[in-house]
């Protein structure tokens, strides 16, 4: 099963939760990541595991990540990054959740070493 899309969310202090990027743009309207967005972003107990979805006529993978710090407004970020695929059988989820997870943690390890997503045009 192919990807369909990509986008990384994040929770903004004065936004809320919202899509920072995608590809393909538009992709994600944000009428459907409104609809979504408590399971994109959720709450930090479901952190640091994989969150699976059916939405968008397709499966919506990610792995949410929580990473706390005084430098942040309220001393956290949260944000997921996640693949959009077509509806997929066990063997392909436990795949993408692989990828995810792998994702995740490498966005989060640019994020603690260089800001790349609380300040991306540093």
């Amino acid at each position: 099963m192919a990807i369909r899309a990509a986008f990384i969310a994040v929770f903004d202090q004065v936004a809320g939760r919202k899509v920072a990027y995608q590809t393909p743009a538009g992709f994600v309207s944000a009428e459907a990541f409104d609809a979504v967005s408590e399971y994109v972003i959720p709450k930090p107990v479901f952190c640091g595991q994989v969150v699976s979805l059916a939405a968008f006529g397709s499966t919506v993978m990610g792995f949410p990540v929580c990473i706390e710090d005084s430098k942040y407004p309220r001393n956290a970020l949260f944000f997921n990054a996640c693949l959009i695929v077509g509806n997929v059988g066990p063997h392909e989820e436990e795949a993408y959740s692989r990828v995810v997870a792998k994702l995740a943690g490498a966005l989060r390890t640019l994020e603690e070493e260089a800001s790349h997503i609380s300040e991306p045009m540093r």
